[in-house]
C-alpha cells in the first residue's frame, strides 16, 4: 500500500468513526424505527464500533500517533476515577456500563486522534439522507398529541444532522458534491419541521447556533476575523434581548404567536409555552425536580449522591436534574465537580470568544457546543451526552487538521514518508 494512501485511510476512517459516534443517537432512533424495537441497540453499536476502532488502531501503527498531553491524561484519570468510585460506592446508578463505554469513553478515546472536520461534517450530512425514506415513521416515532409536536428526543436527534449540514454549507460548501447539495435541501426540510413542530429546547439551540454563526467569520487563510466590536455588539444585544424576553415573556410569546399565525404558520413550541404559562408552570414540571435536586445537594454537598442516582433516589419519579450545573453538584458534589465546571466554562469561552482559533477547530467546537450545552441546560444529562464529551476533549486537545496544514507540511513530507515506509518494512 502506498504510504500516502495509508495516511489518507487513517484520516478518513478516524473522521468517519467520529461522525458515526456524533450521529449515534439519531441513527439509533432511525434503526429503532425501522426494526420497531429499541432493546439491544446499544450492544449493536458496540459490535459495530469496536471493530472499526480496532481497524483504525492497527492502520495507525498500533496507536503510536495518539496525540496525548498532560491535561487530557489528567482529565481521563479524573473521569475514570469518578465513574469507578461512584459506580462501586453507589450501586443504584441508572447509567449502565455499556452506555458509559459507548457514550463517554469512546468519544474521549476518539478525541485523541486527529480528524478532518470537513469530512466529519460531510459524513454526518450523508447520514441525514438515511432518514429520508423513513421520515414519516421517524418523525412520528416519539410524537405527542399535545400541540402535535414531533417529540423532544426526535427534535434533538434531527438537530444533529441539521447542524452538520448548516456548518458544512457555511464553511465548506466549495468542497460539496451534488449529493451534499441534495442533503442541504433535505436538511432545510428537517429544519422547517423542527422549528414548527419541535419542542422548545431545540428551538433555543437553533437560536444559539445562529449566534455562533454570526460570531464566526473566517478569512481565506482560515483565521477567525477579529471583529471585536461586532462580537461585543452581538453579545450585548443578545443579553438585552434575553432580559427583555424574560421580563415580558408572555406578552412577547403572544405577540410572536399572533404574527406567525397571521402568515399561516403555527409553531408548537410557542403554543406550548403559552399554554404552560397559563397553567402557571412554564418549566413543565421541572420546578419540582429542581427542589428535589437542591435538597439532595444540601444533604451531600461535598462528594455528591453518585453518578446518575436521582432516578433511584426519587423512587423512579425523576430521572435527572434537567440542568448540567445542578447535576454536577447533585451527582459529584461541590468539590469533586470543580474540574468539570472549569472545563465547561473554558469550552464556552473558547467557542464564543477565542479569536486565535483555526477554522476547523472553531467549527468542531461550534458543532459540539450547539448539540450539547443548550440541551444539557434544559433536558438531558451529561453522562449520556456524546457531544458534551467531544466538546470537553476538543477544548483540551484540539486534534483537528488545521487549514493549510497539508501545504505547510509538504516541506518535510518526503523525509517523514521515507521514515514511515522504513518503519512499515
Amino acid at each position: 500500500m502506498n504510504v500516502q494512501e495509508q495516511y489518507s485511510k487513517k484520516e478518513y476512517l478516524a473522521s468517519f468513526i467520529v461522525a458515526y459516534v456524533a450521529s449515534l443517537k439519531g441513527l439509533n432512533q432511525l434503526l429503532g424505527t425501522i426494526l420497531n424495537k429499541s432493546d439491544g441497540i446499544m450492544v449493536m453499536n458496540l459490535v459495530l464500533l469496536l471493530p472499526l476502532i480496532a481497524l483504525h488502531f492497527f492502520i495507525s501503527d498500533k496507536g503510536s500517533n495518539l496525540n496525548l498531553n498532560k491535561k487530557s491524561l489528567l482529565f481521563v484519570y479524573y473521569i475514570v476515577g469518578i465513574i469507578v468510585v461512584h459506580k462501586y460506592a453507589h450501586r443504584t446508578s441508572s447509567v449502565t456500563y455499556e452506555e458509559l463505554i459507548v457514550l463517554v469513553f469512546i468519544p474521549i478515546y476518539l478525541s485523541f486522534y486527529k480528524i478532518d472536520v470537513e469530512k466529519v461534517l460531510r459524513y454526518v450530512t450523508y447520514f441525514s439522507l438515511l432518514i429520508l425514506p423513513f421520515s414519516g415513521a421517524f418523525f412520528q416515532s416519539q410524537a405527542t398529541r399535545e400541540f402535535e409536536t414531533i417529540g423532544m428526543t426526535t427534535s434533538y436527534n434531527t438537530l444533529i444532522f441539521i447542524t452538520a449540514a448548516a456548518l458544512h454549507f457555511c464553511y465548506y460548501k466549495k468542497d460539496a458534491n451534488i449529493v451534499l447539495w441534495g442533503a442541504y435541501a433535505v436538511n432545510i426540510m428537517y429544519l422547517a419541521k423542527v422549528l414548527t413542530l419541535g419542542s422548545r429546547g431545540p428551538f433555543i439551540a437553533i437560536v444559539v447556533f445562529f449566534v455562533l454563526l454570526i460570531l464566526h467569520q473566517f478569512d481565506e487563510n482560515g483565521k477567525l476575523e477579529r471583529h471585536t466590536f461586532k462580537k461585543m455588539f452581538v453579545t450585548v444585544a443578545v443579553g438585552f434581548l434575553v432580559m427583555y424576553v424574560v421580563s415580558n415573556l408572555e406578552e412577547v410569546l403572544r405577540s410572536l404567536d399572533e404574527w406567525l399565525r397571521s402568515m399561516g404558520i403555527e409553531v408548537s413550541s410557542i403554543s406550548k409555552s403559552i399554554h404552560k404559562l397559563e397553567q402557571g408552570d412554564l418549566s413543565n414540571g421541572r420546578s419540582a425536580i429542581l427542589d428535589f435536586t437542591k435538597e439532595g445537594i444540601r444533604e451531600h454537598y461535598l462528594v455528591g449522591n453518585g453518578v446518575s442516582t436521582m432516578l433511584h433516589n426519587s423512587n423512579y419519579t425523576m430521572a435527572y436534574p434537567h440542568n448540567i450545573f445542578y447535576q454536577l453538584w447533585y451527582d459529584l458534589g461541590v468539590v469533586v465537580s470543580i474540574p468539570l465546571f472549569y472545563l465547561i466554562l473554558k469550552a464556552a469561552k473558547k467557542t464564543l470568544f477565542d479569536a486565535s482559533l483555526d477554522k476547523n477547530h472553531a467549527v468542531i467546537l461550534m458543532f459540539m457546543f450547539t448539540l450539547s450545552i443548550p440541551r444539557l441546560c434544559m433536558s438531558s444529562q451529561l453522562w449520556v451526552d456524546i457531544p458534551f464529551w467531544f466538546l470537553i476533549m476538543y477544548t483540551i486537545t484540539p486534534n483537528v487538521y488545521k487549514v493549510n496544514e497539508e501545504d505547510k507540511d509538504e516541506e518535510n513530507s518526503e523525509e517523514e514518508l521515507i521514515g514511515y515506509e522504513k518503519k512499515l518494512l
